[in-house]
């Protein structure tokens, strides 16, 4: 999966910390590959991802695609947390 260049020049595929990953596509054509590499891992390695945490986020997008998946898409104003810090779309960063 070729992940998303960054200003930098790099490019970005995924990100990984003890038992938190994000995992950084193009495009929404690569979901069904990185859900086809997912569940090989899972076969290989006795591993399950789990559900309930997991979801798919779109950036730089004000809707969520509609293409169906297993693992649900994040509305907008809806963040999630990855390492403590908050990403998303369109949501509430005001101190409250």
């Amino acid at each position: 999966m070729p992940g998303i260049l960054l200003p930098d020049g790099n490019k970005a595929t995924h990100s990984m910390f003890a038992d938190d990953t994000k995992v950084i596509m193009n495009n929404t054509n690569e979901l069904p590959i990185m859900l086809s590499i997912l569940q090989r891992y899972e076969s290989a390695s006795g591993a399950k991802l789990n559900m309930s945490k997991s979801s798919l986020l779109a950036i730089g997008s004000l809707h969520a695609p509609t293409i169906p998946s297993s693992i649900p898409w994040v509305a907008d104003g809806e963040p999630v947390t990855y390492l403590g810090g908050l990403i998303g779309n369109a949501f509430d960063t005001s101190m409250k």
